[in-house]
């Protein structure tokens, strides 16, 4: 496999499939650590137990490609915001991870923060709580013509929520302070720059759209005076092997 993570100028994005059989999944188990195993086993849903395995096993598969551990023995660790990140002398190393109903996405960059979404969509995400939109956003959203509402919707959802992956906090800060209303209408495919207003730094933030027809993903990434370049690609999470 090419280099995952060349330089703060690229973003690489691995898309997957976590919906593959049980002796499949059982092999991936034994890549992932003892406290990942005994995390899977507290999923109820059998789908969301197969994501996190999938996720966890590619991501230390390649990490261990790529930095010389045994995929168990990478050091991914928990921040206290709850996003796994490296530990140590390649924790420069930034990486996010965003799955919805079976779908995986995996970004990885160098030496910025990053943060990736993915979210499948459905009438139901126009019923998400309004406080998680600013006020101006959701004049935005709401005057959308029903049938593209959803779609609006979902860009939106998937930006705001990778721009908080990105600064780090996640849910845990309000997610109406921060505003993307400047950014909602334009083209997917480009990088925006986004204020935060916890101090004066940028970040950048892009939607790419849709992914599988049924999804829509979203990428962000601190601003350092470069847009980096994003690329797409579709592996086997068995083999890692490109998906043509």
């Amino acid at each position: 496999m090419k280099q995952i993570v060349p330089s703060d100028l690229a973003i690489n994005i691995l898309g997957f499939s976590a919906k593959i059989d049980s002796n499949s999944i059982e092999s991936l188990v034994t890549t992932i650590s003892s406290e990942e195993r005994q995390r899977a086993e507290l999923f109820r849903s059998k789908l969301d137990q197969a994501m996190f395995i999938c996720s966890r096993s590619v991501l230390r598969r390649i990490f261990s490609i790529q930095l010389g551990f045994s995929p168990q023995n990478v050091p991914i660790v928990i921040n206290e915001f709850g996003k796994p990140c490296l530990q140590g002398e390649n924790c420069k190393i930034e990486f996010s991870i965003s799955h919805s109903s079976g779908s995986v996405l995996i970004a990885f960059t160098f030496g910025r923060k990053l943060g990736v979404d993915l979210e499948e969509i459905s009438s139901e995400i126009c019923n998400v709580d309004r406080a998680f939109f600013a006020g101006n956003e959701l004049k935005i959203l709401e005057s959308e013509k029903q049938g593209q509402r959803e779609m609006m919707f979902c860009k939106g959802w998937t930006m705001k929520e990778a721009l908080l992956k990105a600064m780090g906090v996640g849910m845990l800060y309000p997610p109406s302070s921060v505003s993307i209303s400047d950014v909602l209408l334009k083209k997917t495919g480009v990088f925006y720059m986004v204020a935060d207003p916890r101090n004066e730094s940028r970040w950048l933030v892009q939607s790419l759209g849709l992914y599988h027809d049924v999804f829509m993903a979203a990428i962000a990434c601190e601003e350092n005076g470069d847009s980096p370049a994003v690329t797409l690609t579709e592996v086997n999470p068995v083999t890692l092997e490109r998906i043509a």
